[in-house]
């Protein structure tokens, strides 16, 4: 049983998922054969604005339809009254969504890096900055972003009469998001905001998942 909800998970992530490595590797493309026609320094692209913010756009993106695609779909299929008679119940199926978000979004982030990697093997521009420097705008983007997610998943889960607020989670936490992204050191204190707030929306999210009648 546990295999087949694990299965479910992955195929309903799949189409975000791939929908976004084909827009990120558009968007590569389209860089690394501009760099090349114009001789641009070896990465500059990869520390462009227009590449940064347009790979932050495609994270969010990603992050937002997985958080709401793992719990809406179980009120579509009406899935959520089946899944309270297995083990562990609602509790399980949702640690079960968590972990299966995560491996996707490291997915992302290392797949992510590996074709920038292959991209910096086809810039045949003159020397540029360190791998370090290059790849600072997408590591941030992959620390500050998962809170997105959690904030997806809240709005999803929880019961509203109207839309907007029900969305209300998501906003406060896309808020919070874009101060985290802009903290000095980021290095240091990003990863720890994201963690406090991540752990925060967690256990709001089973707060209030513990006060919903799933049957």
């Amino acid at each position: 049983m546990f295999k087949s909800m694990l299965k479910k998970e992955c195929v309903e992530l799949a189409a975000p998922f791939l929908l976004a490595m084909g827009s990120f590797v558009f968007l590569l493309l389209d860089h690394v054969t501009t760099a090349r026609r114009l001789m641009y320094p070896q990465g500059e692209w990869m520390i462009n604005d227009n590449f940064a913010y347009l790979f932050l756009f495609i994270s969010l993106a990603l992050a937002v339809a997985m958080g709401l695609v793992q719990s809406l779909s179980e009120d579509v299929q009406g899935t959520w009254r089946y899944v309270l008679a297995l083990p562990g119940g609602w509790r399980r199926i949702i640690k079960l969504k968590f972990a299966t978000a995560l491996v996707v979004w490291v997915a992302w982030g290392v797949l992510a890096f590996l074709f920038c990697l292959l991209g910096l093997m086809f810039d045949i521009g003159p020397p540029g900055e360190s791998l370090i420097k290059l790849t600072e705008p997408m590591l941030r983007t992959f620390i500050c972003v998962p809170v997105v997610y959690l904030g997806a998943f809240l709005s999803a889960v929880r019961r509203a009469n109207w839309l907007f607020s029900r969305l209300m989670p998501l906003g406060g936490v896309l808020m919070c998001w874009y101060l985290i992204l802009l903290l000095q050191n980021w290095w240091v204190l990003a990863p720890l905001a994201t963690v406090a707030l991540g752990a925060a929306l967690v256990g709001i999210i089973f707060h209030v998942a513990a006060s919903r009648d799933f049957a």
